[in-house]
């Protein structure tokens, strides 16, 4: 699966797990619904759940024949293009306000993580 985002140079996390930067090509063993986040300084999370479906060649009873008896490699290849917005940085009232509501809940787990000791 290759993993490309405008710009270039994001974090791609999937399914939490972080796998590299962007343009990537990302590995997986089984199909299905992935979660996949791309991250990068002073733009917006790209986070999207991304369906990963088989292709033809992988459906049984096809599959069999594939596997056993056809001499060629087959590739099973996926794109996934992410074209990410840049973060308008927050008015100066917003951050304080923010850093506050972060220093609150920092004291409130502090305060709970020493009242269970």
């Amino acid at each position: 699966m290759q993993i490309v985002s405008d710009p270039p140079g994001a974090h791609i996390f999937i399914d939490g797990q972080k796998l590299g930067t962007t343009p990537g090509n990302v590995q997986f063993d089984f199909y299905g619904t992935r979660e996949v986040a791309i991250y990068k300084p002073g733009y917006h999370v790209m986070q999207q759940m991304e369906t990963i479906s088989p292709p033809w060649f992988e459906i049984f009873p096809l599959d069999l024949f594939f596997e056993l008896c056809w001499p060629f490699t087959l590739r099973d290849e996926h794109l996934l293009n992410y074209a990410m917005t840049p973060s308008l940085p927050l008015p100066r009232k917003e951050q304080q306000a923010l850093l506050e509501r972060a220093r609150e809940l920092r004291d409130r787990a502090w305060s709970h993580e020493s009242s269970e000791k």
